[in-house]
């Protein structure tokens, strides 16, 4: 049966019972097995591969209940399912906790670095406390660790998107080159030596 851990599924084995119904079915037995099949991977599909006790019990507590075909070919269903983890799947979702974890620890560790480099210092302080000395510099490059990562995020990483974007939509050989002009001249005007230090090709060696 399918987990939420990627392509990792729980092993299982259900069974059950039902009574013929009114309305005549060629095979009875596959529309109830069918009806299982769904309803139970439909369940599964939302628990990680770690979870088999949990799935099992919130598939127990649906197939438990007697239900009816809507056709009426089969009547009084009632099954139970057994779910296990297999060792890879059981590995695989272990793994996936722990990186979310972690991401969500970056992204706690980014947001104070932001809103209180100060507090930051105090958390590496604790942990190393020989460091201690050294606390004004320390601080200092908290601060500008935090001031560059929100210039790239604001500014940069949007604008290099944009400019990707336009890379791949522009086609054209005309669009292409203005799209170099804008940006060499753009260097060449905030900075020329780091445009030569670079070795940037002139605007007319492009257009």
């Amino acid at each position: 049966m399918p987990s939420s851990t990627g392509s990792f599924q729980f092993a299982a084995v259900i069974s059950g019972s039902f009574r013929k119904g009114e309305r005549y079915h060629l095979d009875r037995l596959s529309a109830a097995r069918n009806y299982l099949s769904e309803t139970a991977c439909g369940i599964s599909s939302r628990f990680s591969a770690d979870q088999p006790t949990e799935a099992q019990d919130a598939i127990n507590a649906v197939l438990g209940e007697e239900v009816d075909c809507p056709s009426g070919s089969y009547r009084s269903l009632v099954a139970s399912s057994s779910l296990r983890s297999t060792p890879e799947g059981l590995s695989a979702a272990i793994k996936m906790r722990q990186d979310k974890f972690r991401i969500e620890r970056l992204e706690a560790l980014r947001a104070g670095l932001y809103s209180d480099p100060g507090l930051m210092l105090v958390d590496f302080l604790d942990r190393n406390p020989d460091a201690l000395h050294d606390c004004d510099a320390l601080l200092a490059k908290y601060r500008q660790a935090a001031s560059s990562l929100q210039g790239f995020e604001v500014w940069w990483l949007p604008l290099m998107a944009a400019w990707n974007e336009l890379a791949a939509r522009t086609s054209a050989d005309v669009g292409v080159d203005a799209s170099f002009a804008v940006l060499l001249n753009a260097i060449r005007k905030l900075d020329k030596r780091l445009a030569e230090a670079h070795d940037l090709p002139p605007l007319g060696d492009r257009l």
